[in-house]
């Protein structure tokens, strides 16, 4: 009697199969990317209100505080925040800047560099590590603008000489949403009288 061997039929994938696995992997894919995408706007958003709240906190204190105020940034932790000129502890010693206590600082997100920000005062690049961008008492404060660059995108705040309230501007808009409308002189226009 002759035993025949029966080897085992090797099985692949089907075409249908592979589709279905393709398919799955895709939108796994795409849901971690979203997901990643939208943690990181919601941390610069974060931010973002935070550095506003910092400048609000820059012009009450340029205005109102009796020793100057500055905004600074530490690049080896990525924290930016308001400090304070305090007085010498002895005649003849330096007076030093130190964290402003009652302003809390503000933590820059993890996935960004110190050449992801950028701070102008009146037009000009400040190197805020390096230099406190100060604002002494009784003195006119500069136009401040602070830059975010991230993923293509630039936020930027923009604190007015005269303003306690940054106004935000994201070159990120897309052209679907809203855009400005252009003022209107009704009196020029012959339409002063109209009902609004």
């Amino acid at each position: 009697m002759s035993t025949a061997r029966v080897h085992p039929v090797a099985r692949g994938f089907t075409l249908v199969e592979v589709i279905v696995a393709v398919t799955i992997m895709a939108l796994l894919v795409s849901m971690v990317a979203m997901r990643i995408s939208g943690t990181r706007d919601q941390q610069v958003s974060v931010t973002v209100d935070q550095l506003r709240d910092m400048l609000m906190m820059y012009a009450i204190r340029s205005e109102h505080a009796p020793e100057p105020v500055a905004i600074s940034m530490d690049s080896n932790n990525m924290i930016i925040g308001l400090v304070r000129r305090e007085p010498a502890a002895y005649e003849g010693g330096e007076s030093q800047w130190n964290r402003d206590p009652v302003v809390p600082w503000v933590n820059l997100p993890e996935f960004m560099v110190p050449e992801d920000i950028e701070v102008l005062a009146d037009g000009n690049w400040i190197d805020i590590v390096e230099w406190p961008l100060v604002a002494m008492p009784g003195e006119n404060r500069p136009a401040i603008e602070i830059n975010l660059n991230f993923d293509g995108r630039v936020i930027s705040l923009q604190l007015s000489p005269h303003s306690l309230y940054a106004t935000r501007h994201d070159s990120g808009i897309t052209n679907s949403e809203v855009t400005p409308r252009d003022p209107v002189d009704l009196d020029q226009t012959g339409r002063w009288q109209e009902d609004w």
